[in-house]
């Protein structure tokens, strides 16, 4: 899924294309990884929702979004980060009135998993296993009472079979532009060293003049004291 302002190296495609931040001049490389796709059916029903939460649907494509991609990965026993939600869309929404908001939705979650490091055969093999749909159960109704203070029952059911794909992610180089911080510092260090040399130079400068006007001093000084010296004579003038 792509947020915030993004300039892709392809198109949107079914694949994920590789994508960076607007305006970047980094250096990066475009790699490719294993991701196993697949939907579940999520039936989700709740007596009352929180003032700001309208429906189930609004919840997971918005801020409930991390807790059910962390739900998923729980149950696919890999990191919550691997796991990115895709698409939402709700079949069935069923409303009571005004003093029970929302009765049931039903779901259709798309989402993939990163198989970076990991193998994606058996990534796919823990999602059609029956116990990946008890964990999503079991992990979405908790993560929904404790994040959300929502009071909600869940089934689920596995709407499609895991597939593999390749997606393309791109990496940055390794150099990390420098803290505002660590600009500021290497500013200080440059104009102190740049004091330190001329303050170098001008010291260099003065003892040249010093040792140039002790010179001088001193051949005068010599040429005083090798001159002749001529006898003084003192008359007397008699009236």
């Amino acid at each position: 899924e792509l947020r915030g302002e993004l300039s892709c190296l392809r198109g949107v495609y079914t694949q994920l294309p590789a994508c960076l931040p607007s305006g970047n001049e980094t250096d990066v490389t475009v790699e490719s990884v294993q991701a196993v796709v697949s939907q579940v059916e999520l039936e989700m029903t709740a007596a009352e929702f929180p003032d700001g939460i309208p429906s189930f649907g609004d919840l997971l494509r918005g801020a409930g979004k991390k807790t059910m991609e962390c739900s998923l990965a729980a149950a696919a026993e890999v990191e919550c980060s691997a796991v990115k939600i895709t698409d939402v869309e709700t079949r069935v929404d069923r409303r009571l009135g005004e003093g029970r908001r929302l009765a049931a939705e039903r779901l259709i979650v798309t989402f993939r998993v990163t198989a970076a490091g990991a193998d994606a055969e058996a990534i796919g093999a823990k999602i059609l296993d029956p116990s990946f749909l008890t964990k999503v159960v079991d992990e979405s109704t908790s993560a929904l009472r404790a994040e959300h203070g929502i009071e909600a029952e869940v089934g689920a059911t596995l709407r499609s079979a895991p597939s593999t794909q390749t997606i393309y992610v791109a990496i940055p180089s390794a150099e990390e532009p420098a803290a505002e911080g660590e600009d500021m510092g290497a500013i200080f260090a440059a104009a102190v060293a740049v004091l330190v040399c001329l303050l170098c130079c001008g010291v260099a400068v003065f003892c040249r003049i010093w040792l140039c006007c002790k010179r001088k001093t001193k051949v005068s000084d010599d040429w005083v004291s090798d001159a002749p010296v001529v006898p003084q004579h003192n008359l007397a003038i008699e009236n």
